[in-house]
């Protein structure tokens, strides 16, 4: 939901054709990976629904829809500092679950990140992997990280927590930007 709204701010702000991304990284694992993409496939499958059921509705009459509603509840949680509100980018919901792909980064999945095949019109993509995304692929567009591997190693934390670098170019985003870990990693990092 999270990924959903500061997609949907950043296209409110003028970012349609720029790239959109979000990592999911809970395990090294291939095969985890690829049935948690499954998983978080079927929870996406359930917001497009619901923000295609209440397209071109009132912002605030759409939240009867409960998909809808939980949408609204994490802005409220997580983003009401944000200068725009909900009926700014609420009609931009659709148009972003309509450029929604998802992808699986891994040695046994035959998913192809490939930003520079979307040049013109942007990618909106959940990236779900492990071990390659934390080391060293770039993820264009990187708003929101959700990582739930722990890591004592220094290397492996200093190369994971590059999440976002800078974000002032352009329209900027950086208060958009999010980073989901588990109290181990939150530890670590700030170790």
């Amino acid at each position: 939901r999270a990924f959903l709204i500061s997609t949907a701010v950043r296209f409110y702000r003028g970012d349609r054709h720029e790239h959109h991304s979000m990592i999911i990284n809970v395990s090294h694992l291939a095969g985890v990976q690829n049935s948690l993409k499954i998983v978080v496939g079927e929870y996406i499958d359930e917001l497009k629904e619901a923000i295609e059921a209440t397209a071109g509705q009132d912002p605030q009459r759409a939240l009867e829809q409960a998909q809808i509603s939980e949408i609204h509840d994490t802005y409220k949680e997580i983003y009401s500092v944000i200068d725009e509100g909900w009926n700014d980018f609420f009609p931009e919901l659709f148009i972003v679950s309509n450029k929604l792909q998802q992808y699986s980064i891994n040695s046994m999945s035959d998913d192809n990140l490939d930003y520079e095949t979307y040049k013109d019109q942007g990618l909106v993509a959940v990236i779900i992997g492990g071990i390659k995304l934390s080391r060293g692929m770039t993820l264009e567009g990187l708003s929101v990280s959700y990582f739930a591997r722990s890591s004592k190693m220094y290397d492996t934390l200093m190369q994971m927590c590059r999440w976002f670098g800078y974000r002032n170019t352009g329209h900027g985003y950086q208060d958009l930007c999010r980073v989901y870990l588990t109290e181990d990693s939150i530890d670590w990092y700030t170790h």
